[in-house]
């Protein structure tokens, strides 16, 4: 309750949009493709993260999740301790076809 959080979810269609319930003061944006919205790390480019000392978490598409980690931390330079991430799938592969490609962004420091 009262934690601060800014808050992007990308979904594909408008309708996908749905009430989230939280207790945090969370300012949520959706970035919905059919409605042309920009990717994940342009969203967020001019957005000021809250607190002195922001956590980031990051989940989704491998090569968005891997594009957010950077911008996070070689661009704004949040210590790579303080942004949790995880890529669920990536675009083209089953999740089957997943397992057996390496993880690319445990290879980034």
């Amino acid at each position: 309750a009262e934690t601060r959080a800014q808050v992007f979810l990308e979904v594909p269609y408008s309708g996908d949009r749905t009430e989230l319930a939280t207790e945090a003061d969370a300012t949520v944006t959706w970035l919905v493709r059919e409605e042309g919205a920009p990717s994940a790390v342009a969203a967020i480019e001019g957005t000021a993260l809250p607190g002195e000392a922001p956590y980031v978490w990051i989940a989704g598409e491998s090569g968005s999740v891997k594009a957010l980690r950077r911008h996070f931390v070689r661009d704004r330079g949040l210590d790579r301790r303080r942004v949790t991430f995880v890529g669920y799938w990536r675009k083209g592969l089953s999740e089957d076809a997943l397992r057996e490609v390496p993880d690319e962004t445990l290879e980034e420091s």
